[in-house]
């Protein structure tokens, strides 16, 4: 007997949080900034535009948390409410703006 088929599942929408802070210490550049890959249209991006724009396929919303202004594409940029807290502070960040 044939299994009956069942219509798509419509996927939840969901925002996406990119901690993109952090004094960049041990690497000793801004990760952010490093040369990754090339868009469509072979034209350079970083790691962090490259994620953004990945992510923006498939989030409703792109959140970047970050206290200055990196090039993010088309993502919703935010400042860390509590800078010098680490993860956690850019965590709520993130969220409370989401």
């Amino acid at each position: 007997m044939p299994r009956p088929t069942r219509a798509p599942a419509t996927p939840t929408p969901f925002a996406a949080v990119i901690l993109a802070g952090g004094a960049s210490r041990r690497m000793g550049r801004d990760k952010r900034l490093l040369p990754w890959d090339r868009d469509a249209g072979g034209r350079p991006r970083t790691l962090l535009r490259s994620i953004v724009e990945r992510l923006s396929a498939i989030a409703s919303e792109v959140v970047v948390v970050a206290n200055d202004r990196p090039d993010a594409g088309p993502a919703t940029l935010v400042p860390d409410l509590y800078p010098g807290a680490g993860s956690l502070g850019g965590i709520f960040s993130g969220i409370t703006a989401a």
